[in-house]
């Protein structure tokens, strides 16, 4: 442990810590939420009832993430054929899409499969939060399990963990897909990790390391640049893929000397989209590391795409959040990106 520190403070939650709490009030009563921050300055919020999702992000205070205007609400956004998604959906850091579904809803053969899918609506079971010291760092770690579960059929379980340490400015998530059937079975997942104001400007732009690219609408030209909110936007959403051993992305505002960086395995993640929708009050830059897409999992199924986990068989990925503090930070990062 960390002598000196601990010389020096009271109680280690002056310097980090995680504080597990249950929403009182508005659509969002009886969701179980565990706040977290440290001593460079992250906070963010771990929803457990909300698939172990992250709500709000922020870095010295500053705010990092786009918060939907439906705000957090116990109301499950994959309810049925009617699903309400976007009457419903919190958004926030990340928001997890799959694992039966991602994009649109559809029925196949009587089947319906929710916009995005189910997991980001289930509880997590087994949840648990630690901190605890490893040598001289200081650990925060949250940890649980959602089943997507079906009597006869279907049992695909998301194991996740998301930790951080006393002075880290990444946040770690590690996830396993594990099929517990004995016959293989689709799985999609794509991370929806959702940008917002003040990071998001005019000033901002998007950076991703070498890729193949292409826009999936005929108003998708720039993949860089952010533009002010505008009444009548029309969305726009990149496709990449053919990415090394390593992929990343980040979202920069000069202005503010402020950066925000994903990373990703290719070999577990293999693709990335880029959601730009500049409509007022819908202000979101969304950078996506998934396993399938473009289209649901109807389109994957006539493509010949829809990825598969064998019989009891499981796969892990891990995903890097991290800050980009100041012109050095930033141009350092940028400069090796490939």
């Amino acid at each position: 442990m960390n002598q000196e520190l601990l010389k020096r403070i009271g109680n280690i939650e002056q310097a980090a810590g995680i504080r597990e709490a249950v929403l009182q009030n508005g659509p969002g009563a009886g969701l179980r939420i565990a706040e977290l921050h440290n001593a460079a300055g992250l906070r963010f919020t771990v929803v457990p009832d909300h698939g172990m999702d992250i709500y709000d992000f922020s870095y010295k205070g500053v705010n990092l993430s786009f918060l939907s205007k439906n705000g957090l609400n116990s109301a499950a956004p994959a309810s049925g054929p009617e699903d309400g998604f976007f009457g419903k959906w919190p958004a926030g850091m990340l928001s997890t899409c799959g694992l039966d579904n991602v994009n649109g809803s559809t029925v196949i053969d009587g089947v319906y499969y929710p916009t995005h899918g189910k997991i980001s609506s289930l509880p997590a079971e087994g949840f648990s939060a630690s901190e605890i010291w490893e040598g001289d760092r200081y650990l925060l770690r949250t940890e649980g399990e959602m089943n997507e579960t079906d009597l006869y059929h279907r049992h695909l379980s998301l194991h996740r963990k998301i930790s951080t340490g006393l002075y880290d400015k990444t946040v770690t998530i590690t996830d396993t897909i594990t099929n517990f059937q004995p016959e293989p079975e689709p799985y999609m997942i794509l991370y929806h990790f959702n940008f917002g104001w003040p990071l998001l400007s005019e000033k901002a732009k998007v950076f991703v390391s070498s890729s193949d690219v292409r826009g999936l609408n005929p108003d998708s030209k720039d993949f860089e640049s952010v533009t002010a909110p505008e009444n009548g936007y029309r969305a726009q959403a990149f496709f990449r893929t053919g990415f090394g051993k390593k992929g990343c992305a980040a979202l920069v505002n000069p202005e503010l000397e402020l950066g925000v960086w994903i990373g990703f395995d290719p070999a577990v993640l293999p693709n990335l989209v880029e959601w730009k929708n500049f409509l007022p009050r819908c202000n979101v830059l969304s950078l996506e590391p998934t396993n399938t897409f473009p289209g649901n999992r109807e389109d994957a199924l006539k493509e010949g795409t829809l990825p598969m986990l064998s019989g009891f068989g499981s796969v892990t990925g891990t995903i890097h959040i991290g800050i980009l503090d100041g012109k050095e930070e930033i141009n350092s990062f940028l400069s090796k990106m490939t």
